[in-house]
């Protein structure tokens, strides 16, 4: 960390750019290798699917005619392919890849070689047999082929009648990648370094010719720290950072001179002004003492004020309590009063209805009234009719009687008539007696209906009675909701006055805490007032003490000015 702070300027501008530069080749030349890995393998490919189209045509041009398999044997016309290392070779040796011919999914022919041995019997990937033996399609991509790493590429082998009985394989080396990729990676590289190397010598130059402007900054600034105000201005040539920097210290060197001048005559009046101050303190402090005896009494007298204060709300407090309980209390009888109200409305209602009933039955027991009357009336016309019946039936025996004795005196003749004439007269007698219990029944009836209609004149007189009664205690019910009515208003008449009461006892309660602490900050003024005024008498003995010691330090600062050269 010392070793950064010692370092110059220009040195420190070249490092963060050898850094800065660094820092952004490292990451062009990451973005390089991967967009040129990535392009090396797409030419990979391209080259594989090339090389496994030419070798395709090399074998039909070098073996005409079709593929068949027989067996394990694969022939090419008439060429068995099976251990025919010529064919691959120099195909291989044509492309620069290794290439093999696969009988199904075994390797019959090859130039892959595995442990210092033709890979021959070895199989396929089950990713690439399942492609292009069951699929039936190519495959182009990295694969692993013998335990390494290629770009591949693999076509089926079809017989004449399209059946798929082998594959054609050709592949290019890793080792054919990572050429590709190194061969333009140390390109890049080279490139970049050189321009690099340009870019820090041309930054190198810059940095010199901007930190020679600071470093003379820096010598002027040492000379100004050192006292020597007698320098000539530095010459300003731009109006960038450095160029400010130059005119600031310019600056600061023409205020530096100003304010030594000005701090050498001010030296004289301030050792002047001393004296003055020290017999002023004196005169302070002596006032200062009186204010604080004034003021410690006062603020005795303000204490005393907010105690008896303090005393009056809390009274005020408990008279608001108890206001607020006859205001609770004064709600619930107003609650209480609508109740009695909403009773005697019900009750009213409950009266009319019960007048209208009495009234229908009034009218319902004159109407049965009237028909007992008319019943007994009726009864009576029975009774005569009864009367009648009975006089006809005693005539009627008498005649039967009648006929019976002239029957007898006819003789023979009168058999015949002496017969009906005693059923006449049994008759007469049998309705003689049936007139006779109708007439008792009358009788009763006629006593039960009398009975009845006395009953219900005396029911009229009961219902009139009770009307009557009614009708008084609905009156009496409407002199209780006419008092009840005015008892409600007197009670919200009361209810306003005490929630006015209240707020009032309120505000004064506000008042008074406002009092109290207004009374409470006077006595805390009048404390603070009293610790000043001592502070004042401490204060005013200091600058008695710091009036001798100014006289002293205008000596010191007169020497110390003296050293500036002006």
């Amino acid at each position: 960390m010392n070793l950064i702070k010692r370092t110059s300027l220009k040195k420190k501008l070249v490092a963060m750019i050898i850094v800065s530069i660094m820092l952004l080749l490292g990451a062009t030349l990451t973005v390089v290798k991967v967009v040129v890995t990535d392009k090396a393998k797409d030419v990979a490919v391209v080259k594989v699917k090339t090389d496994l189209a030419t070798g395709y045509d090399i074998i039909e041009q070098k073996f005409p005619g079709d593929w068949h398999l027989e067996g394990d044997k694969l022939y090419k016309g008439e060429v068995l392919m099976n251990n025919n290392f010529a064919i691959v070779d120099h195909i291989g040796q044509l492309t620069n890849d290794t290439v093999t011919i696969f009988a199904k999914n075994k390797r019959i022919a090859t130039n892959v070689k595995k442990d210092g041995k033709r890979a021959v019997g070895t199989l396929v990937s089950e990713e690439v047999e399942r492609k292009v033996l069951e699929e039936g399609r190519d495959y182009y991509g990295e694969a692993n082929v013998v335990g390494h790493l290629y770009q591949t590429g693999y076509t089926p082998i079809k017989n004449a009648q399209g059946e798929i009985i082998g594959i054609w394989y050709v592949g290019a080396s890793k080792e054919f990648v990572n050429q590709m990729i190194s061969e333009v990676f140390n390109r890049v590289l080279l490139f970049t370094s050189l321009i690099s190397l340009l870019i820090i010598i041309s930054f190198y130059f810059i940095a010199v010719k901007l930190s020679k402007p600071m470093v003379e900054a820096a010598e002027f600034a040492n000379q100004i720290a050192e006292g020597n105000l007698e320098l000539e201005n530095l010459e300003v040539k731009s109006e960038d950072e450095v160029g400010q920097l130059r005119t600031a210290l310019n600056n600061m060197l023409k205020n530096l001179k100003d304010m030594v001048i000005n701090i050498s005559e001010s030296v004289e009046n301030l050792t002047a002004s001393s004296e003055e101050l020290s017999a002023a303190g004196d005169q302070m402090g002596e006032g200062a003492d009186q204010v604080t005896k004034s003021v410690i009494e006062i603020a005795t007298g303000a204490e005393d004020n907010s105690c008896e204060i303090e005393k009056i709300s809390n009274s005020m407090g408990e008279l608001n309590l108890e206001i607020e309980s006859i205001e609770n209390k004064t709600k619930d009888m107003t609650e209480i009063s609508d109740n009695v109200l909403e009773d005697v409305k019900l009750g009213n209602q409950a009266i009319d209805h019960s007048i209208e009933m009495i009234n229908r039955m009034k009218v319902s027991a004159q109407d049965v009234s009237g028909i007992i009357f008319a019943l007994g009336e009726n009864s009576k016309e029975i009774d005569e009719i009864v009367n009648l019946i009975g006089s006809i039936a005693e005539q009627t025996n008498l005649l039967a009687l009648n006929a019976a004795i002239e029957a007898a005196r006819a003789g023979e003749h009168g058999r015949g008539f002496a017969v009906v004439a005693d059923e006449i007269r049994e008759l007469a007698e049998e309705s003689s007696v049936a007139t006779s219990n109708i007439a008792k029944l009358i009788s009763n009836i006629q006593n039960q209906v009398d009975k009845a209609v006395e009953q219900m004149k005396n029911s009229e007189g009961v219902v009139s009675d009770s009307v009557e009664s009614i009708e008084d205690t609905g009156n009496r019910f409407k002199d209780i909701k006419e008092i009840a009515l005015q008892l409600s208003q007197v009670i919200q008449s009361v209810t306003s006055h005490i929630d006015s009461m209240n707020h009032k006892s309120h505000d004064i309660k506000s008042a008074i805490d406002n009092i109290a602490s207004v009374t409470e900050e006077f006595a805390a003024n009048t404390e603070q007032v009293s610790a000043s005024s001592q502070q004042q008498s401490a204060i005013t003995e200091e600058i008695v003490s710091s009036s001798q010691e100014l006289a002293i330090m205008s000596t010191d600062l007169s020497k110390v000015i003296d050293k500036f050269k002006l």
